[in-house]
């Protein structure tokens, strides 16, 4: 289920109340919520700075950012500025919270090598959470998923994509991102791992017995 919120009076008011964004009323121009409704997350929003004019029936929402492993990278999130798109931004919001060591996102509009290269791709972007997380990473300039490791866990309910610089599109100035993904089992996963661990740890070695001569 999606629900779309437009830049306009009581709808970004309510986004802001049910997200806990902190992108203020001014800032968030588009945005996307899917709703959930699962144990670990109820809901995710994509809010962008700006976005790309409809063409035909292709769209270019904050929301086709949405997926996980590479679902879905024939969408993708192209900003609506004039230039290249240095300075706009992407952000993610879930609720509740999650805790993150990592996300994932896919460069460039990756429907194919054509979409691809003809619009510009990121190659510097500044990464922003709630919880006080911020750092500049330099991304490749090609196709599929590439991981962005914050180093430690963080616990967030906002992550934030500030586009610093661009790889030029051969034919089009517009900036375009095809995923941004968290794994919220991760957590989960990675203390199942440690408990493992710890467990195997506390088990006692078997005691030699002596033969008898």
């Amino acid at each position: 289920m999606v629900v779309r919120f437009l830049h306009s009076g009581l709808s970004v008011t309510a986004l802001a109340l049910i997200s806990g964004s902190l992108v203020s009323l001014a800032e968030a121009r588009e945005c996307d919520r899917f709703v959930y409704n699962t144990e670990l997350v109820d809901d995710v929003t994509y809010c962008a700075s700006s976005v790309l004019p409809r063409s035909r029936s292709i769209t270019y929402q904050p929301g086709n950012l949405e997926g996980y492993d590479g679902e879905g990278a024939d969408k993708a999130w192209c900003e609506g500025v004039r230039g290249p798109g240095v300075g706009e931004w992407v952000e993610f919001s879930t609720r509740p919270g999650t805790t993150i060591r990592k996300f994932e996102l896919m460069n460039g509009y990756q429907k194919s090598q054509r979409s691809f290269y003809d619009n510009a791709r990121a190659r510097e972007i500044a990464v922003e959470t709630d919880s006080g997380f911020r750092k500049t990473f330099l991304l490749a300039d090609r196709f599929g998923i590439q991981t962005i490791e914050l180093g430690k866990w963080y616990d967030v309910k906002r992550l934030k994509i500030t586009i610093r610089s661009v790889y030029p599109g051969s034919k089009y100035d517009d900036l375009c991102l095809s995923n941004l993904s968290i794994n919220f089992e991760d957590i989960r996963e990675f203390e199942w791992q440690d408990l493992q661990r710890s467990e195997t740890m506390s088990i006692p070695e078997p005691q030699r017995v002596p033969r008898l001569q």
